[in-house]
């Protein structure tokens, strides 16, 4: 294995820079930083994501340092990435910050090249990422492949709830006006929506019961690369303290009328983001196969009943299949009108593998067709 990397200059740069590895030490600066830079985060949330993460036995963060401060951190949240049955270990790029006193230094780079050779002979197997469009283009400067794009589903109860922060005035008053047009486009879908499913019943749970969800999701396994749902993942991915989280159980009812077994699990997530209140169907178990159809849908109409009053809900990726989402009144982001004033999010792959392989037992990281991503395997929500 190889020493810890760490760099004090490179070419363009000045030697003020030190590039090392995460120390406990760090963790206040880490955080000052952040929220200057990002916001939002604190000891709670840095223990859920990083100090606590059952993935890794130490932070996965490089962070730059000028003198005793921490002027700039490039994380990864440690996932298990599965391809049928088998899984290996890999690494998920996030919270990547550079103070803006110190940009235009090459620290971004410096920071990447250091976390690449920090992990090139350790477990892990790749690292993928959702990186907004800034950190994609730095990233593709560094070997990082776009896959492709991941749609987001929206089911707009508030034209709000797709337009963040303030706006002047007319367009303040005409989002206004677009609420009815999503209403009436809500009742249309409603109508048209098959009934619902004789015998199926639905069971509400205020926490998310992980060794349930762990035996729905072995029960059809997806054959393309997602993240590995066990125990461990559930316990610790709905911890997260920004979220909120209800599942949804449902399958065929007993003969006391209750749910005897469940055939599909759905988790929801919800906050209030730039004063919109978000319920998302962060995940569902599982993640593949038509035996869940039925109590699927079941289970997204009460997760609509039951989020009326928020202003969105929203799914991410291709697990709930599209005319399902469509048929409740879901549009993608990837379709006028949404195309317009949304992008979906990016997914980029890079191989940690010796020889640079991209390909996991017969599936391209590089290929979108090959990947399967809700929002749970994205490391916000």
């Amino acid at each position: 294995m190889s020493q810890r990397p760490s760099t004090r200059q490179a070419a363009g740069a000045t030697d003020q820079y030190e590039i090392r590895p995460f120390e406990p030490g760090d963790r206040a600066e880490y955080l000052t930083l952040f929220d200057r830079v990002l916001s939002g985060g604190d000891d709670e949330w840095f223990a859920w994501k990083y100090a606590d993460n059952p993935f890794a036995d130490h932070v996965p963060i490089v962070v730059a340092t000028d003198g005793d401060s921490v002027v700039g951190a490039k994380s990864a949240v440690p996932q298990r990435v599965r391809v049928g049955d088998r899984a290996v270990d890999a690494l998920q790029p996030a919270d990547t910050m550079v103070d803006p006193a110190h940009r235009r230094q090459g620290l971004f780079s410096r920071m990447t090249e250091v976390m690449k050779e920090r992990y090139a002979d350790r477990s892990q197997q790749l690292f993928f990422n959702f990186p907004n469009e800034m950190t994609l283009a730095g990233g593709k400067k560094h070997g990082w492949v776009e896959v492709g794009r991941v749609p987001t589903y929206y089911r707009i109860q508030r034209t709000r709830g797709i337009v963040g922060g303030e706006l002047p005035a007319p367009l303040d008053r005409g989002l206004d006006l677009l609420d009815p047009v999503f209403d009436a486009y809500l009742t249309a879908r409603g109508k048209l929506a098959p009934s619902s499913p004789p015998g199926v019943t639905v069971e509400e749970n205020e926490d998310v019961p992980a060794d349930v969800l762990a035996d729905l999701y072995e029960r059809a396994v997806p054959d393309e690369l997602h993240v590995e749902r066990s125990a461990a993942f559930y316990d610790w991915r709905f911890e997260n303290p920004k979220w909120t989280y209800q599942t949804y159980l449902a399958g065929l009812a007993g003969s006391s009328g209750r749910l005897s077994e469940p055939d599909v699990g759905v988790v929801v997530g919800t906050s209030t983001i730039d004063g919109q209140d978000v319920a998302n169907v962060v995940d569902v178990a599982p993640l593949a196969g038509g035996a869940r159809l039925r109590a699927l849908r079941a289970a997204l109409e009460r997760v609509c009943e039951r989020h009326a009053d928020a202003d969105v809900i929203a799914v991410s990726g291709h697990a709930i299949p599209a005319d399902l989402l469509s048929s409740l009144g879901f549009l993608a982001d990837t379709d006028v009108p949404l195309s317009l004033v949304s992008s979906p999010s990016a997914l980029a792959s890079h191989p940690l593998t010796e020889n640079g392989s991209w390909s996991i037992d017969g599936r391209n990281i590089r290929r979108m067709d090959d990947w399967l991503v809700t929002f749970a395997d994205q490391d916000t929500r």
